[in-house]
């Protein structure tokens, strides 16, 4: 059943002073929520919500908002889906609440602080916002976020393609389905940003964003969760299907793992500055939270081990990282031998600058640095190289080069 049209008014209010969110609004189909509805059952306060093409709605909560709070509200979904929240590729693995609560924060950001309207949108009652997750992205705000103290959504609006929810069958889409409302949604982005440039009225730093939403560049600890992925997955499982034959009818088996046990080293010599100890601790977070990670072991070293300690997934991380002595890679490796059981790989986030082993171990090893390709060297295993700034990764084996070895003998000396 369709709605009254609630947000007419606030869609005539976008085309005269926001025409970016204009094209995207006057194209979401409104419909009334069915309360009958498992999905929308299992919303702790049905008010609104979005789908990547329909905006539904709650008509007795909407009623009673304002026309500034309507046409903020309006915004707010628009927004879910333009920054592609309701993707479940984009959200992943990540708990479904929490993401939306990390969404929340960075839309309701930006329309609070929107220069194409006076004194930015009006947000209804509830509306999250704090100025310390402002320009950050919806993942950064999700890694950020404590699960303890995370609040509720307000607003639970990510119905994550339920189908209808208007009616009561709550039948989802088909992946299929989804991929092509994402290149719909897409086409529309690109024709918003025209429109809004061609009459001076886009939001200060909308193009950027909208640029890295259709040009994006995968961020480096994705990309290493991917390679995690692949390299952990060591057995068949007639459980799990391969995805990419599903959809030709074909059901293989897949290979999966139930879980992996890696090392993370964390370079803390005196060439390391506190910027790269930040977004060492921060990229050990994102790899910790990986799905495929039971648990982690994580390993500070400068020249000698000044940390270890092993957590679980969702075990807090460390943020003080003793050091500040000379490089050596060699203790981190000898420590490992040590234990009973190999790790399934070991990430070192380092500089690069320091002594290697004069052999690789019997298991993956993947090298991640800030360092300039050109003078991150390393003689074997994976080397990803990633920049702070644009997230932009170069990903190469390891160098022919000549590389520093350790000259230090047998005796382990890492205590």
């Amino acid at each position: 059943m369709s709605s009254d049209g609630f947000f007419t008014k606030a869609k005539c209010k976008l085309v005269l002073d926001h025409p970016f969110l204009s094209v995207l609004a006057l194209h979401m189909i409104e419909k009334n929520m069915d309360m009958g509805n498992p999905v929308i059952q299992q919303l702790a306060m049905p008010t609104c919500g979005v789908d990547g093409q329909n905006l539904y709605v709650n008509p007795d909560w909407v009623k009673s908002l304002s026309d500034d709070e309507r046409l903020g509200l309006l915004a707010h979904e628009v927004m879910h889906v333009a920054l592609g929240h309701v993707w479940p590729w984009r959200r992943q693995w990540r708990d479904k609440h929490k993401w939306n609560v990390a969404g929340d924060y960075v839309i309701n950001d930006i329309l609070m602080n929107d220069n194409t309207i006076k004194g930015g949108f009006k947000l209804p009652n509830g509306g999250l916002h704090n100025q310390k997750y402002s320009g950050m992205s919806t993942e950064e705000v999700y890694n950020a976020l404590d699960d303890k103290t995370c609040p509720k959504p307000p607003w639970q609006d990510l119905l994550e393609a339920v189908g209808d929810a208007s009616s009561g069958s709550g039948q989802k889409k088909t992946e299929a389905e989804m991929r092509a409302l994402e290149r719909d949604m897409k086409d529309l982005l690109a024709q918003a940003v025209q429109v809004a440039k061609m009459r001076g009225k886009l939001p200060a730093g909308m193009e950027r964003l909208v640029d890295d939403l259709l040009n994006p560049k995968i961020p480096w600890y994705q990309l290493l969760e991917l390679y995690i992925n692949e390299i952990l997955r060591d057995d068949y499982d007639e459980s799990h299907h391969d995805r990419r034959y599903v959809q030709q009818g074909f059901y293989l088996p897949d290979l999966y793992n139930e879980g992996a046990k890696v090392v993370i080293a964390v370079d803390t010599s005196g060439s390391i500055g506190g910027e790269e100890i930040k977004a060492f601790v921060s990229e050990t977070v994102g790899i910790l939270r990986s799905r495929c990670v039971t648990e982690a072991r994580i390993i500070a070293c400068d020249a000698k081990i000044t940390l270890d300690e092993t957590l679980h997934q969702w075990d807090e991380v460390p943020t003080d990282f003793p050091g500040g002595g000379g490089t050596d890679f060699t203790p981190v490796f000898k420590r490992i031998e040590k234990g009973y059981q190999k790790p399934s790989c070991l990430i070192y986030l380092t500089d690069t600058f320091g002594a290697f082993p004069e052999e690789p171990p019997d298991y993956p090893v993947i090298w991640a640095t800030m360092t300039d390709e050109k003078q991150a060297k390393v003689p074997w295993g994976l080397r990803i190289v990633f920049d702070m700034e644009d997230s932009g990764v170069t990903i190469s084996q390891a160098d022919d080069d000549d590389v520093p070895i350790s000259d230090s003998d047998d005796e382990d000396d890492d205590d």
